[in-house]
């Protein structure tokens, strides 16, 4: 993700609950639904696991956009982290509904997959939806 502003960071703020509040929250939600959806994750999730996948990036995106005082024991950071696991499941979802179907042969599925995803990665990702022991 590249950050046009300039180094300058976007100031979060978060009420009592640890919920963010003000001008920032929007570009935040937009941020983290993006970083949940990245496709080109999927290998890399079966290698690295999704909370160390999240915490990628956390460092590398988030921390370089945004900036938050007085974490009381890195719990913004797990509300962020849940945040992008969430989204990251709802994406996997979509997918899986959206793209493979039951009725078709596993080519046809992998000729069918979304255009951004790499093939050996949906074959990866349906033989990991599809696995009854999971």
């Amino acid at each position: 993700m590249n950050w046009p502003n300039n180094g300058r960071k976007i100031i979060l703020r978060f009420n009592g609950e640890l919920q963010p509040i003000g001008d920032g929250t929007s570009l935040l939600n937009v941020v983290l639904g993006l970083l949940g959806a990245d496709y080109n994750k999927f290998l890399s999730v079966r290698k690295v696991g999704k909370r160390c996948l999240a915490k990628i990036g956390l460092n590398l995106s988030l921390q370089e956009m945004f900036h938050f005082d007085g974490d009381r024991g890195g719990s913004i950071k797990k509300i962020i982290l849940k945040s992008i696991g969430k989204s990251w499941k709802d994406a996997r979802n979509m997918l899986y509904h959206d793209y493979y179907k039951s009725t078709r042969t596993l080519e046809q599925n992998l000729e069918g997959r979304r255009a951004k995803i790499d093939k050996e990665h949906w074959r990866w990702f349906l033989d990991y939806c599809n696995d009854p022991d999971i």
